[in-house]
Order: C-alpha cells, then sequence, then structure tokens
C-alpha cells in the first residue's frame, strides 16, 4: 500500500540504503502465562527450534547486513535481548541495540529508530519489522521488500497487508484502492486505517473485498 511523502530522492530507493529496525520491546501480556515480562513471545520458540526474535534476524540473512539492522527494545529487556542474540554468534555481531528508557508502543519506538539513522545516514530507508511475526513465505516478503524500496526512492511510503481470512476484531484494518504501479509492480494506494472493528463492521470489510489487515 502507498502514501506519498515529501523527500529528496538522492539515493533513496537503493538497496545499499536499507536498514532493518526490528521492534523488540513488546512486554508480551497478551501471551501469558507462556511469556514474561523479562521474558516475551518474541524470545519464545513457538513456531520452530528459534525464537520468533532470531527468526526475525536469520530472515535478513544475505539481504541486510547485520550492521545495517537496529533493534529496538527497553532498557528493562535489553540485557536479556542482548544474551538472547548471543546465541547467534557471528549473525547477531554489529546489529544495533537501541534501548528505550520506557516502552511508548510502536510510534516511539520507529521514532527513536528513525532519529538514530538520520544521524548516521540521513539517506537510509527504513524496513520496520516487528520481531514477533511469523512468515513462512521468506522469498516472497524479500522479494517485496525489494520493491518497496524502489518505491521508497519514488517517494512513496509503503506498507505491507494480509487479506482477511475471516472477520477479526482484534487487528486494525487498511482500506485501500487501485493505485496503479512503481516501475511496472502494482500497488494498492490506502485510504485510511481502521481501528478494531465491532463484528458487524469486521464482516461488512471481509464482504467488500478492499480491506486488509
Amino acid at each position: 500500500m502507498l502514501q506519498t511523502y515529501e523527500k529528496e530522492k538522492r539515493g533513496v530507493g537503493k538497496m545499499e540504503k536499507l536498514y532493518a529496525v526490528i521492534l523488540a520491546g513488546g512486554s508480551g501480556t497478551r501471551f501469558w502465562p507462556f511469556s514474561r515480562e523479562l521474558w516475551p513471545k518474541q524470545m519464545l520458540e513457538i513456531v520452530g527450534e528459534e525464537s520468533l526474535l532470531r527468526q526475525a534476524i536469520h530472515r535478513l540473512d544475505g539481504f541486510i547486513p547485520p550492521e545495517r539492522i537496529l533493534l529496538v527494545t527497553t532498557e528493562t529487556l535489553a540485557p536479556e535481548i542482548e544474551n538472547h542474540l548471543a546465541a547467534l554468534g557471528k549473525g547477531a555481531k554489529g546489529i544495533a541495540v537501541i534501548k528505550e528508557p520506557m516502552g511508548k508502543n510502536t510510534a516511539a519506538a520507529v521514532g527513536l529508530a528513525a532519529i538514530h539513522l538520520n544521524r548516521k545516514d540521513p539517506e537510509a530507508v527504513m524496513l520496520v519489522m516487528p520481531s514477533d511475526h511469523l512468515i513462512r513465505k521468506v522469498g516472497a516478503f524479500l522479494e517485496a521488500v525489494r520493491v518497496a524500496t524502489d518505491a521508497a526512492g519514488q517517494g512513496f511510503l509503503v506498507t505491507f497487508g494480509i487479506r482477511p481470512s475471516r472477520p477479526e476484531t482484534g487487528y486494525g484494518y487498511m482500506e485501500v484502492e487501485d493505485g496503479g504501479a512503481v516501475r511496472g509492480a502494482p500497488f494498492l494506494r490506502l485510504r485510511r486505517f481502521v481501528e478494531k472493528p465491532d463484528l458487524e463492521k469486521a464482516k461488512a470489510y471481509l464482504s467488500a473485498g478492499n480491506f486488509f489487515w
């Protein structure tokens, strides 16, 4: 999904300017009792033999080097996160851990990472990734990131969506419309974000066909 924004294009859109920002400050309260304050769900081996956080990092192997990966967490969680990453050995060397004084949810974490990156590389493109997602089709995901990075170079903000499979009331939705193509790649244009709906609205969104999670 696309949204326009004003930015000098310069190096924006080039893969060598792409940085991954992995959000790992969540406390996992909704996954209690399996998760704990100092051992949230992103550090659990829920699917497979690796934690969700380690999977998120491995997903980028050969795609984004560790020195262009930033991990945002809280000061409270940081020691456990750093110990957790130590098991990756050389794969974690170079990853920057940014510590929030206190967790203030997604927008603040992304903003902190943006400030850090702007100081490091004013032409950086941010790929914001939660640390607790399960992505089975990694190749397709990385190809979508390539296309999105190219779109960023054309002056767009890009978000990834999932076509809903049920009238879910626990997720927010995105209403979209045809957006044409950017360098031959089809995109949908974002009309609006809709916060978690009631069941009737969720059913209507599912029937409409132009709403995504």
